[in-house]
């Protein structure tokens, strides 16, 4: 009697049993376990998670069902993004491209340590991204360089407003004297410091 008034629905040590029990009592009484992890698999940890409302469930992630990339973004995608301090919103896979096209989708205000629309490593491809998107937020590589060839990079400086192209001269075409001045009496002369 003293044993079935002391312990009063938990009736075996298997694990089904137990959070059986724990489900007809209180969560408030539940301290040091969580309260309904049935199993150690995942999928089925996280599904009572879905059930339960999140204030208790402090020390894992709401809604991670599998360790795959994929799946986990998925799930993040359905909460709200500020209980997901500590990895980026929506990065389904490695890859550069499916990473970024995900970030277009999202506003970019919480994406801090990338940029915005890199998709691949050649520079061709890197810039014509940065002409859709607004050029405040691309801070650290010049914006419309796609070749390393001089003529084809000034040719897009001239597509451009200068006001943006600090660390080089705006049309400076070759290394000659001659054609080099030709183009500065074309251009207003208060942007060319140098």
């Amino acid at each position: 009697m003293q044993v079935e008034e002391l312990r009063k629905t938990r009736r075996k040590r298997s694990v089904g049993s137990r959070n059986r029990e724990k489900k007809e009592q209180p969560c408030c009484k539940l301290r040091n376990i969580r309260q309904t992890k049935r199993k150690r698999s995942v999928g089925s940890r996280n599904r009572e998670k879905k059930e339960q409302p999140c204030c208790k469930l402090r020390n894992i992630r709401q809604t991670k069902r599998k360790r795959s990339v994929g799946s986990r973004n998925r799930e993040k995608k359905e909460q709200p993004c500020c209980k997901l301090r500590n990895i980026r919103q929506t990065k389904r896979k490695r890859s550069v491209g499916s990473r970024n096209r995900e970030k277009k989708e999202q506003p970019c205000c919480k994406l801090r340590n990338i940029r915005q629309t890199k998709r691949k490593r050649s520079v061709g491809s890197r810039n014509r991204e940065k002409k859709e998107q607004p050029c405040c937020k691309l801070r650290n590589i010049r914006q419309t360089k796609r070749k390393r060839s001089v003529g084809s990079r000034n040719r897009e400086k001239k597509e451009q407003p200068c006001c943006k192209l600090r660390n080089i001269r705006q049309t400076k075409r070759k290394r000659s004297v001659g054609s080099r001045n030709r183009e500065k009496k074309e251009q207003p002369c208060c942007k060319l410091r140098s």
